[in-house]
């Protein structure tokens, strides 16, 4: 039998750039800063009842005018298990923060649906920039 040959990897400098240890888990400094995340439940469930929100076929967006840009992700109950909810989070998370400039100030709330977890990346993002297009001028246009 032949020699295999070796294979080129090309290494994005950007996948594992800037990586500090923590506790002994490395942060990416590309993720979501911790004061631009909402982490009280009550602030959360706040702008869930009065905030104004859109909804996409996989994405709903709550908003709430403010000074600052602060964000939340949830999943819908009906994504039952624990891993398809985070899945769907973090997918979220993801197209949240490549488009972040697409965003004034604000309060934020990404809200999952029923089959993020599964929905192909590039029909997720595009349900994504429809509901961020609707958001635009239904939402943050009357502020």
């Amino acid at each position: 039998m032949g020699s295999v040959p070796a294979l080129e990897v090309e290494v994005d400098a950007r996948s594992y750039g800037d990586v500090e240890e923590k506790g002994g888990s490395a942060l990416r400094s590309e993720g979501l800063p911790r004061d631009e995340r909402i982490r009280n439940p009550q602030e959360f469930n706040r702008i869930i009842r009065s905030g104004r929100w859109v909804k996409g076929q996989w994405i709903a967006i709550y908003y709430l005018p403010a000074e600052d840009r602060k964000v939340g992700f949830g999943a819908s109950k009906k994504i039952r298990k624990k891993p398809a909810k985070n899945r769907a989070k973090r997918r979220l998370r993801e197209l949240y923060r490549t488009h972040k400039s697409l965003f004034p100030p604000g309060r934020f709330i990404f809200l999952a649906l029923e089959g993020a977890d599964r929905a192909p990346w590039i029909a997720l993002r595009e349900d994504f920039l429809r509901t961020v297009q609707k958001a635009q001028t239904r939402l943050w246009s009357l502020s």
